[in-house]
């Protein structure tokens, strides 16, 4: 479950990053 957690918040941050540019 854990892994998932870690996989949604570098999503997350793969989509502001993506969002900035």
């Amino acid at each position: 479950m854990h892994d998932i957690l870690h996989y949604a918040a570098f999503l997350s941050l793969t989509v502001q990053y993506i969002m900035l540019n």
